[in-house]
């Protein structure tokens, strides 16, 4: 069927806002940046990250930082197929240029196809056969990308600038 106009101005908007992909990343006020290959020792394994930082704000510039779980949904110009997009970058967009949130970075990480169950699930399930691997997505969050936001986006170095959600 045809999309309702909420849809097409979130495609509109969307058209506007450059998406760029980079390794390593270079980020950018006012685009998405995609970051491919951040490493996960603790997982053994290579994450995606999808970077906003807020127009007319550099990396340092940041109040703080949100991570938001499965990137791939979370900015209006992405790869979320199916589920859709939760338009994270509009939304900030909006409240930012209203006032009514400081500029705050946004980090959204991908989940991995078809090991998200896998990387979700903290214990065994004898309904879902998977080997659970979420001690190890969890180590990621608290360990790993803390550091690569740290060294990329200063102000997220502080834990109490930082924000998670998904």
């Amino acid at each position: 069927g045809r999309a309702g106009p909420h849809a097409r101005a979130v495609a509109r908007r969307a058209r506007r806002r450059p998406l760029v992909t980079v390794r390593p990343p270079s980020l950018r006020a006012g685009a998405i940046t995609v970051v491919e290959g951040v490493e996960s020792p603790a997982e053994g394994c290579w994450r995606t990250l999808r970077v906003q930082l807020p127009a007319g704000v550099g990396p340092g510039e940041v109040a703080g930082v949100l991570v938001l779980l499965d990137g791939q949904n979370v900015f209006a110009r992405s790869r979320a197929g199916e589920h859709g997009t939760w338009a994270v970058d509009d939304a900030m967009d909006r409240l930012i240029g209203r006032g009514e949130v400081a500029p705050w970075a946004v980090v959204g990480v991908d989940h991995r196809g078809i090991d998200r169950i896998a990387d979700d699930a903290p214990w065994p399930d004898p309904h879902v056969p998977v080997v659970p691997r979420g001690h190890l997505f969890a180590e990621f969050l608290s360990e790993d990308l803390p550091a690569w936001i740290g060294e990329h986006l200063p102000p997220g170095s502080d834990p109490a600038r930082r924000a998670l959600g998904g």
